[in-house]
């Protein structure tokens, strides 16, 4: 399993923290699987130094869990990770 770091405010974690939870590790997988690198607009997703909520088109509650993910028209190609169930 992928242990990436992720960032609470100005803190890095590790993702074994359960603060983090998996999100950052099945966000990325979802960029990964869906061309993210052409998307319109992929700002932030995958900086080292950018928590998972302040990436383009994710929605996050107050403990960094994802609940919402909107990337409705902004050209994803490919095929959708199943780790999106995770979220």
């Amino acid at each position: 399993r992928d242990h990436a770091s992720c960032y609470i405010g100005p803190y890095k974690l590790d993702c074994r923290v359960p603060i983090c939870g998996d999100d950052r590790s099945a966000l990325k997988d979802i960029f990964d699987s869906a061309n993210g690198r052409l998307w319109r607009n992929n700002a932030n997703w995958g900086k080292e130094n950018s928590s998972h909520c302040d990436w383009y088109g994710v929605t996050c509650d107050e403990s960094n869990r994802t609940i919402k993910l909107d990337l409705q028209d902004n050209g994803l190609t490919g095929t959708l990770s199943k780790r999106i169930g995770e979220l």
